[in-house]
């Protein structure tokens, strides 16, 4: 788990002059009361984040809080800065993204295997079905049909990601809460089947 914005502040051609925020600086910016607040928030969600997720999990969230308080909130606060924020401003948005991170981070760190199963779709016309195959093995078999085009594949979780195989197609579930699945495919799946299921697919309760 990185700074979301990371692959983004890799295009930047010209970044806007700016020393990385002080010490004197954040105490200076702590009176203003939006970015004070921001800050309390950050502050609440990473000690939850400390007390519900694993060790593993929380392991990983600590060396990237790490990485973007040493650049990664300068970084995110040059680019709003490129875009008429100022100072302030860009620091306190920058410290609200990072807390809406940390809370992403959380719900997928929650998210147990019971949780893969069920039905979903795109809201316009393709469903997904995941169930439960064998258990011991963190078996799935994954089922995709469109009109009256149909796709049926298994596979094994791997964290928080299902990749599922039929005949050299494959169809990758990878889960981003436990109400929302981002689906990719390869190009044997795209020539097998008459649909583009790459997307991303809400829970639904029912068939």
């Amino acid at each position: 788990m990185r700074p979301l914005l990371k692959a983004l502040l890799l295009l930047m051609v010209i970044a806007i002059p700016a020393e990385a925020l002080s010490d004197a600086e954040y105490l200076r910016f702590k009176k203003d009361p939006d970015f004070a607040q921001a800050d309390r928030e950050l502050t609440q969600a990473y000690n939850e984040a400390k007390s519900s997720m694993s060790r593993d999990d929380f392991a990983e969230l600590r060396e990237a809080q790490r990485e973007w308080i040493e650049w990664g909130r300068d970084e995110h606060a040059r680019q709003l800065m490129r875009h008429d924020y100022t100072r302030l401003e860009a620091y306190t948005e920058a410290t609200r993204f990072r807390t809406q991170e940390i809370r992403d981070a959380m719900t997928l760190s929650t998210l147990s295997t019971d949780d893969f199963a069920g039905y979903f779709d795109n809201g316009d016309d393709i469903y997904l079905s995941v169930r439960w195959v064998n258990r011991a093995e963190g078996l799935f078999e994954v089922s995709l049909s469109c009109r009256s085009e149909n796709w049926t594949g298994r596979g094994q979780v791997s964290g928080r990601t299902i990749t599922a195989e039929n005949g050299g197609s494959v169809c990758t579930l990878k889960y981003l809460s436990k109400n929302e699945v981002l689906i990719s495919t390869n190009g044997a799946f795209r020539r097998a089947v008459g649909f583009d299921a790459e997307d991303s697919y809400r829970r639904h309760y029912g068939k």
